[in-house]
């Protein structure tokens, strides 16, 4: 009799929840996705995470260190991929140069080392650094010869290097080694004839010639690259923006300069090779080194 009596108040219980999901009004919060590749409204402006402050007192080493990031590799594709807009989703270099093209973005003319955040450039001259541009030649018929334009469009797809500027600094306070990251120069790979020593092109022989482009300084960009998703391989509801995965440092490059008393000069001007490998690594190590014997253990 006691389990009997039970069923009418289950069955009531379940009537009443019923009626109460069905009274439910639709939330003003959802609305109906403006694209029709998503199935739900995609909230992707987002901002950046604030640094944390830092005295000078508290600083007690400080190396600037520019390292090169190819954009090749595995662990730097979300940076260069996809080549072209795929619904939400930009190329870093993409990214940026839509900035520029809105005024919403400053970039700098590359001047070496050290001076990177002095001339800035305007949007034409950041589309020209790009490969963007007209190109008058010359066509030969048989009766006449005449002029004709070319215009040609930025060239994206040829941005697979990047220069990232890292200011390495031991915080006494924290008692660790903090890392800011205060420059981007995206670089561009173009291939070129190899020319013999009679400056005649070598046919079917191709090298690669690296071009800086301009530089971003970051804390300028950081709002505008906290706006935009990287492409996750494993899960497209992941939300992590370029500006968490440059923070984070996600990214694997090596050690292309570091400040030093002969005008910041890279490695590639003392070493060639393997040697530049070496040395590159070398200096990683020191850096990790100059931390961990602050400890004994």
């Amino acid at each position: 009799m006691a389990s009997g009596m039970k069923i009418p108040g289950v069955l009531l219980v379940w009537a009443l929840s019923a009626t109460l999901v069905q009274a439910q009004p639709w939330p003003d919060s959802i609305q109906v996705p403006a694209s029709r590749t998503e199935v739900y409204s995609r909230q992707d402006i987002k901002k950046p995470s604030p640094y944390t402050p830092v005295r000078e007192a508290d600083i007690i080493f400080e190396k600037t260190v520019w390292r090169m990031v190819d954009m090749e590799e595995k662990a730097n594709q979300p940076l260069y991929y996809p080549t072209t807009p795929m619904g939400r989703y930009r190329s870093l270099i993409r990214t940026i140069m839509d900035a520029v093209e809105a005024d919403s973005l400053t970039v700098y003319a590359p001047q070496g080392f050290g001076n990177e955040f002095v001339t800035p450039l305007t949007r034409a001259q950041a589309l020209e650094a790009m490969g963007a541009g007209s190109v008058t030649e010359k066509i030969y018929d048989i009766d006449e010869t005449r002029d004709t334009v070319i215009f040609k469009t930025p060239q994206y797809e040829q941005v697979q290097r990047l220069l990232i500027k890292e200011v390495h600094m031991f915080n006494k306070t924290s008692s660790r080694m903090e890392v800011r990251i205060t420059g981007l120069c995206p670089i561009r790979v173009i291939p070129r004839e190899v020319y013999d020593q009679e400056m005649e092109a070598v046919t079917g022989e191709t090298e690669k010639a690296m071009r800086q482009t301009f530089w971003v300084f970051l804390p300028d960009a950081r709002d505008i690259l906290a706006s935009q998703p990287v492409m996750n391989r494993q899960n497209d509801a992941a939300s992590l923006s370029y500006d968490d995965f440059l923070l984070q440092r996600r990214y694997s490059g090596l050690i292309y300069a570091i400040s030093n008393m002969y005008n910041n000069r890279p490695i590639s001007e003392f070493f060639k090779g393997e040697d530049a490998l070496r040395e590159a690594r070398r200096l990683e190590e020191a850096l990790f080194n100059w931390e961990q014997d602050l400890w004994e253990y």
